[in-house]
């Protein structure tokens, strides 16, 4: 199988006066078609840095980063909508647009210059709305919903893009338990119905158990990668999530 993701000798993170400051360095991985890699790791370790530099949001301290053997750096800004789709915690109000039509901003990255919609495009929005379940909404106003709804929206938006990497910064945050089990389900059907690759960063454990293939783990301004086995197994993780002394016994 081909690897749609590419990670080589990576360093993320910032520049401040001139000096090259970074969260993680030497990072080398492949991603395939269907893994749910879990981003995991303490506050300020740099999860959504991470992701933010995968986008092409964020310029790379050091290596390299290909889709589809491509440099995220040389693909214009069409050619990433219609490889990726991106959901992050930040919100931009969308003013009094209803449901339905933010959704359908998923499809423009293929429609032309007058964004004209087709008929594929039109029942691809109508079932992103069934299968994020919020059919119920599609008449409401966005900036009028609570931020869970909000959150299921703008993960319909990616939905509807139809790409085949998802890019998602804490998809669970602001959702209840019964939503939180919903979106679980959702992701993890979408790599492995859809074969979607789907990177998410997240504190959640038991969410990252049920459903990721794969955990990247900050710990020492490294990313250990494991598969979930693996990391199921493993104790020193713990330790790793809570920051907690070595001689803490669970």
């Amino acid at each position: 199988m081909t690897a749609l993701l590419n990670i080589q000798d990576l360093a993320i993170g910032y520049n401040k006066n001139d000096l090259k400051h970074a969260l993680t360095k030497g990072f080398t991985t492949s991603v395939f078609p269907g893994e749910r890699i879990a981003i995991m790791g303490l506050n300020g370790c740099g999860k959504s840095t991470l992701l933010r530099s995968i986008t092409g949001i964020l310029p790379l301290l050091n290596g390299s980063i290909q889709i589809n053997d491509k440099e995220i750096g040389q693909l214009t800004r069409r050619e990433r909508a219609q490889i990726m789709a991106t959901v992050f915690t930040s919100y931009n109000d969308p003013g009094q647009l209803t449901v339905n039509e933010m959704v359908t901003f998923g499809r423009y990255p293929y429609t032309n210059r007058f964004n004209k919609l087709s008929e594929r495009d039109l029942l691809l929005i109508e079932n992103t709305l069934e299968v994020a379940k919020i059919g119920h909404l599609r008449n409401r106003i966005v900036g009028e919903l609570s931020d869970g709804e909000r959150q299921k929206v703008m993960m319909a938006v990616a939905i509807a893009q139809d790409t085949p990497l998802l890019i998602l910064d804490e998809p669970a945050s602001h959702l209840d338990i019964r939503n939180k089990a919903l979106m679980m389900n959702l992701i993890k059907n979408l790599g492995e119905e859809q074969q979607k690759t789907i990177l998410f960063s997240t504190h959640d454990v038991g969410l990252t158990l049920k459903i990721a293939s794969r955990v990247w783990l900050f710990h020492n301004k490294r990313i250990n990668d494991y598969k979930i086995d693996e990391f199921k197994q493993g104790e020193h993780w713990k330790l790793m999530l809570e920051g907690l002394d070595a001689d803490v016994v669970f």
